[in-house]
């Protein structure tokens, strides 16, 4: 969808883009207006004084709103204006309304420190973001839940994260940064390199008084790593690392046709508590499509061989893939809910790139899917309750990603990386950590390089760069 935006102001033009994104998946922004031109909008703010008009040539419509406000308003209601303005023309809602950011749950949790009443946590929600009603009431429940969490955890624990970023196979849905290879020499090389920078960053932190309160080892496939490396890499953790009072140890297993006997031997081990082994659907026709190169069979035979070595489960699945509809979607939600796994995760597939053969699809599935409503009502119907959220733009619906688990199950790396409240030591070419200065509020990102060839060659480079953002911020640590 072709738009055209004229703001008197640029000042609100990103908040603005995004409400746009959130109704029209394939829009684009043209610099004129055009007799190709699906939509044109404009935003006047004269002083205290904003008018909206939007224009659509083709159908010979026009919608406009006006309104004063004071300046210290001045976003938030501009945002409500744009949106109003298109679902009334359009004649649908959004159920998250105008909040388009990847941390919902981070108003309420704002909130609740604050002392704010539930009820009126809820009334920011709904009445000022336009949020659903269970959609604000689930977003009060997870920020109480990250609390309960959290709230205990030593000032001096972080969570910690490695990555893998290599896989066998290259999904057409990932937007991930990661290498496909299979090639036991370059991830060798990437190993080795990785091994540097444990040793050097733990070194760095060894004088610190650092608690490791969760370890996350994500891809990429971790699980293409053979049974020796990753016994390897998972000494070098606890070697560098005070990992002794740490609440969970994850292993992302990712990929079935990765796991064999040995290398779950080698991750019980090493200390894992926690495997996830991503199905992402029970359908075999939608794998074959997606190019995820396994089968339902594999799956549940790596699944199986997991579960005889305790670990907690989590099992992902993802709404939207390509040729599923709804009823495919719950049935492989019901087939997962059979095995009992401790945790499960359900994606919104999202649209990394804007594809115009996407509108048609959005508009249809607005109309019939409300979100993850009712997978919600099953999984809790069968003794799941949600534990964490995030959003991604472009994503189908405009949904959600959400982890479920069972009683006491919460996935604690998940929800740390989440609060923005604690400090995440971040391992590995494209992993991103995170500095929390807590009277501040700031967040300051630990990245080192997103290349991964160019992490091998220059290891040495990208580690130095980390202990120069470590030092500058050595009264939080």
């Amino acid at each position: 969808m072709n738009i055209f935006l004229q703001l008197s102001k640029t000042d609100y033009e990103r908040q603005i883009k995004n409400i746009i994104y959130a109704f029209f998946l394939s829009a684009e922004f043209v610099a004129c207006r055009t007799q190709e031109m699906d939509l044109a909008l404009f935003v006047e703010i004269l002083q205290d004084k904003i008018s909206i008009r939007l224009e659509n040539a083709k159908e010979e419509w026009i919608k406009e709103k006006s309104f004063s406000c004071k300046e210290e308003q001045r976003s938030i209601e501009i945002e409500q204006a744009v949106y109003e303005v298109i679902s009334e023309a359009y004649g649908y809602i959004l159920s998250w309304g105008i909040l388009t950011g990847v941390r919902p749950v981070k108003i309420a949790s704002r909130l609740m420190k604050s002392g704010v009443a539930d009820e009126q946590i809820i009334a920011e929600y709904t009445d000022r973001r336009f949020v659903d009603a269970e959609k604000a009431k689930l977003c009060l429940s997870l920020a109480k839940t990250e609390n309960n969490c959290l709230q205990n955890m030593p000032k001096n624990a972080v969570a910690l994260y490695v990555h893998i970023p290599i896989c066998p196979h290259r999904c057409k849905y990932c937007s991930f940064i990661s290498k496909q290879s299979t090639d036991q020499y370059y991830i060798a090389q990437y190993l080795n390199a990785l091994l540097q920078e444990i040793r050097a960053i733990g070194a760095y932190f060894s004088n610190k008084n650092i608690l490791v309160d969760s370890l996350y080892i994500g891809g990429g496939t971790p699980a293409l790593l053979d049974a020796d490396m990753i016994e390897k890499l998972l000494f070098e953790l606890v070697q560098y690392f005070d990992t002794g009072k740490m609440r969970e140890a994850t292993f992302e297993a990712g990929r079935a046709d990765c796991i064999t006997v040995e290398k779950l031997e080698a991750m019980k081990e090493g200390g894992m508590s926690r495997i996830c082994i991503n199905a992402q659907s029970m359908h075999n026709e939608t794998l074959q499509s997606i190019g995820r190169g396994l089968t339902k069979e594999e799956f549940l035979h790596a699944y199986a061989l997991a579960r005889k070595y305790s670990f907690a489960m989590n099992v992902d699945l993802i709404y939207g893939l390509e040729g599923e509809n709804e009823s495919m979607f719950y049935d492989s939600l019901e087939q997962v809910i059979s095995l009992q796994p401790e945790n499960i995760t359900l994606h919104t597939l999202a649209y990394k790139k804007k594809a115009k053969d996407f509108e048609n699809k959005m508009r249809r599935e607005r109309e019939h899917f409300t979100g993850f409503d009712s997978a919600y009502g099953l999984l809790k119907k069968k003794g799941y309750v949600p534990y964490y959220l995030y959003r991604q733009k472009h994503a189908v619906s405009g949904g959600e990603n959400t982890g479920f688990c069972k009683e006491g199950t919460e996935g604690i790396y998940n929800i740390s990386v989440l609060s923005d409240r604690v400090n995440i030591i971040a391992l590995g070419a494209g992993a991103v950590g995170k500095i929390c200065e807590k009277n501040t509020h700031r967040i300051r990102r630990v990245d080192g390089c997103q290349e991964i060839d160019f992490y091998i060659q220059h290891i040495h480079e990208v580690i130095h760069k980390k202990r120069r953002i470590y030092e500058a911020s050595n009264k939080v640590f």
